[in-house]
């Protein structure tokens, strides 16, 4: 049966969730939200790219022991009973409920899911920025020309700013396994604003990382803070330079900085510990666009999107996965009382499923509670919950 829900992009069809971004948190909240919500909702993955990079085998890449892996978005999204619109994301008017994409077209949505990832931009001019799969031959470049001996002192710096510094560990640790297999006496030495290194895992990891560095020969150098590189020389703050004959370093990354949602200084977008992006409705972000405190760009472990996406339900009470968001964003939870439980259409699909497979009641179908849960998320305040 269809239904009339209070938006009006789409009257009399299920509810229109836009999902924006091509990465991990944007097929994640994909997958988690298919196999809860059913075909109770439309879902729909804008992003530009073709591809999905597995990025975790990058730093492999540089010394030939793994490669680059890409999954088709388009089979992704069919999958999973998505459509796929190869766009970008321009701009949100949250009064409308309406995005513009950045070939200038405007897509309505019911809710809308922001997974665009952050931005790399260059932190230390002059340096080998190694920020993805389009650095590996500069990186490889550099490490073959201290194997084969024309340099002699190689340094990895890790900025201050939001970064995401494990790749340049790893990335310095395998480098001096190839040069010393190679028998290159060249210096490595690693520069970085942390305090401690890896401080983001804490103390037990920072102090097992200064031992695998202190065993593979590498300088650690904490609490500097890279400037530039020019002429030999990383110059650093405090004021002082360090002699070098080539630098890799990592990139700063920032926010999309989208017109029309709210962002901090760095371009990230806040949300509250659902996901939810303050101050607007209907619009969630997930990933490390979002200023949510465990990302990949400045924690050690990025939140999966099933974690604010998951519904309330049998979960225990102190479970962070109880997110509540309802069917398709519609409800914006309590965090001292559950909220899309029974009700929710996500929970109810379930337990209605559970019932049927068991020949037991099953009172309202989900298709019902879809309808009462949606409606009744504006009437009452996005409450989540039957009055």
């Amino acid at each position: 049966m269809k239904f009339m829900h209070p938006l009006p992009h789409r009257p009399y069809q299920p509810p229109r969730v836009v999902i924006a971004g091509g990465g991990p948190a944007a097929i994640e909240a994909l997958i988690a939200l298919r196999a809860l919500a059913e075909d109770l909702v439309t879902i729909e993955l804008l992003a530009p790219e073709e591809s999905f990079i597995y990025r975790p085998l990058v730093v492999a890449e540089v010394f030939g022991l793994g490669e680059e892996h890409r999954f088709d978005l388009s089979t992704i999204a069919a999958d999973h009973g998505a459509q796929l619109r190869r766009d970008g994301l321009a701009a949100v008017d949250a009064d409308r409920h309406v995005l513009t994409t950045t070939s200038g077209d405007e897509l309505g949505y019911d809710a809308l899911i922001v997974a665009l990832g952050a931005q790399p931009h260059e932190a230390v001019p002059g340096a080998i920025s190694f920020a993805g799969p389009a650095d590996v031959r500069a990186v490889q470049a550099a490490v073959a020309e201290a194997e084969e001996g024309k340099i002699d002192k190689l340094l990895f710096v890790a900025p201050g700013g939001v970064t995401w510094a494990l790749p340049l560990y790893e990335l310095a640790l395998m480098t001096v396994t190839r040069l010393r297999a190679a028998g290159s006496q060249a210096k490595v030495t690693l520069v970085t604003a942390e305090e401690r290194p890896l401080g983001v895992f804490g103390r037990a990891a920072s102090e097992h990382i200064t031992g695998l560095l202190a065993e593979a020969g590498i300088e650690l150098i904490t609490g500097e803070y890279p400037q530039a590189f020019e002429r030999g020389h990383l110059w650093v703050v405090p004021e002082r330079s360090i002699h070098a004959d080539r630098v890799i370093g990592l990139p700063v990354l920032e926010g999309p900085r989208l017109p029309g949602l709210p962002y901090d200084m760095h371009g990230f977008i806040p949300v509250n510990p659902y996901g939810a992006v303050t101050g607007v409705a209907d619009i969630y972000a997930a990933g490390d666009v979002s200023n949510f405190p465990l990302r990949a760009a400045s924690q050690p472990r990025r939140p999966t999107a099933w974690r604010r996406f998951w519904p309330r339900g049998p979960a225990p009470i102190s479970s962070p996965s109880r997110s509540g968001l309802c069917c398709a964003g519609c409800c914006s939870p309590a965090p001292s009382r559950p909220t899309c439980g029974p009700r929710s259409a996500v929970g109810a699909a379930i337990r209605w499923r559970a019932a049927a497979r068991s020949g037991g009641p099953r009172r309202r179908s989900p298709a019902t509670t879809c309808r009462r849960t949606w409606r009744c998320a504006t009437a009452y305040g996005s409450s989540g919950t039957m009055p």
